[in-house]
């Protein structure tokens, strides 16, 4: 595998943040017109009640979890291909929860939990962007040391 740089990892890191929040929005639209064409009957309430309660349990959990990679992705003790390696499941985690809502809305002909549940996952997706990194990476190595690079 060819070495990368900090800035290459960064570079894609962003590409991927990218493609997933258009695939939340991808999902809404789906959604909508699953919705709009009634694919199949609704849940009765009480079942799709049930649903919601599990959905927004996993869906916390899902965030509470993010955040812990989050943090440890700040951890300066890292090397680069560990955190390169976290990153993709974070944004799963955080694009899981429109997949949720996606589910909800098309098992119950509601588009408002998904809307809902798009806008946490939106949330979850800005949590996880790479922001803070451009600031470690662009700054200089101090004289005698090496870049670091993936392997």
């Amino acid at each position: 595998m060819d070495p990368k740089t900090p800035q290459q990892i960064r570079r894609s890191k962003i590409l991927l943040w990218a493609f997933n929040l258009a695939a939340v929005f991808a999902y809404v639209l789906i959604g909508r017109l699953l919705i709009q064409n009634r694919v199949i009957e609704p849940l009765a309430p009480q079942l799709a009640m049930i649903l919601l309660i599990v959905f927004i349990a996993v869906s916390i959990l899902g965030l509470l979890v993010l955040l812990r990679l989050r943090a440890k992705r700040h951890d300066t003790t890292q090397d680069l291909k560990n955190q390169m390696g976290l990153y993709p499941l974070e944004l799963a985690l955080a694009e899981s929860m429109v997949v949720y809502g996606l589910v909800y809305a098309v098992l119950t002909g509601q588009m408002v939990p998904l809307l809902i549940f798009s806008a946490v996952s939106i949330i979850s997706l800005i949590i996880a962007h790479p922001f803070k990194e451009r600031q470690r990476i662009t700054e200089p190595a101090p004289p005698g040391t090496a870049t670091p690079t993936l392997e």
